[in-house]
């Protein structure tokens, strides 16, 4: 680029829905160059506000849920760098737990994923048994009213039990589930938690934009402190969505 584009020409294109892809693959390559230190996947839901109509904060402790203003952005994140791996944005009222196996899935296509955690939400037998068909083991708990009844998932009838019976190693496991609100908490503080856009989908792009953004400031934390390489041409092969002629 021989110059910096006029703040008008970045909004111009956040209000293109085709950008949504591109920035969602630039988000997964930008993650690919430190597949070799994450083993473990945590997955979570935040939402981000519109600068100029109601928060995320009280939404989510005021009793009040007709405020929509907000948008919820769902990922997959590494919980030794923090870098996101998958993400997906959606209206601020959907539910968590149908993204899960979208963003294990996009995660493991360029990550060795050992095991994923993740809250309560979470909790289903579809989840669970997704994450062991790839071959991830799932650190999800159980709610108070859960049985071990497999009902055609063997991945809950297992973690079911090891959640029981091994309650102590299963909890040590899952303890690092709250580096996904580490991840959060870096994203809102460094590039805020609102967002200026007016209308939905330039709000989509531009919470993708931050988090891009968000992946960028790992990568260069991680060359410049643990000394690794950084080589976004070696990767960039792996989705052919960004060979743009």
């Amino acid at each position: 680029m021989s110059k910096t584009p006029h703040f008008n020409t970045v909004l111009k294109y956040f209000n293109k829905p085709e950008l949504t892809p591109i920035l969602k693959a630039l988000i997964r390559i930008s993650a690919l160059p430190l597949a070799g230190l994450e083993d473990t996947i945590a997955i979570d839901a935040s939402g981000l506000s519109s600068a100029f109509y109601s928060r995320w904060f009280d939404y989510r402790f005021n009793q009040d849920r007709r405020v929509k203003d907000w948008i919820k952005v769902h990922i997959a994140c590494g919980v030794k760098t923090n870098i996101v791996t998958s993400i997906n944005v959606t209206d601020g009222t959907s539910s968590d737990s149908p993204e899960f196996p979208h963003l294990l899935q996009e995660t493991t296509e360029g990550f060795r994923v050992e095991s994923v955690v993740a809250d309560k939400g979470y909790s289903s037998r579809k989840n669970l048994q997704s994450a062991w068909d790839m071959g991830v083991v799932p650190f999800i708990p159980f709610k108070s009213n859960s049985t071990g009844k497999k009902l055609s998932s063997q991945a809950w009838r297992k973690m079911y039990h090891y959640f029981r019976y091994n309650n102590e190693a299963f909890m040590q496991a899952y303890h690092c589930r709250s580096n996904v609100e580490s991840t959060f908490s870096m994203l809102k503080r460094k590039f805020d938690n609102r967002l200026f856009s007016r209308n939905e989908q330039a709000q989509v792009n531009e919470a993708l934009a931050k988090v891009l953004c968000h992946n960028l400031v790992v990568l260069v934390h991680e060359a410049k402190e643990n000394k690794i390489p950084i080589d976004l041409n070696d990767v960039a092969h792996k989705l052919p969505l960004l060979h743009i002629k």
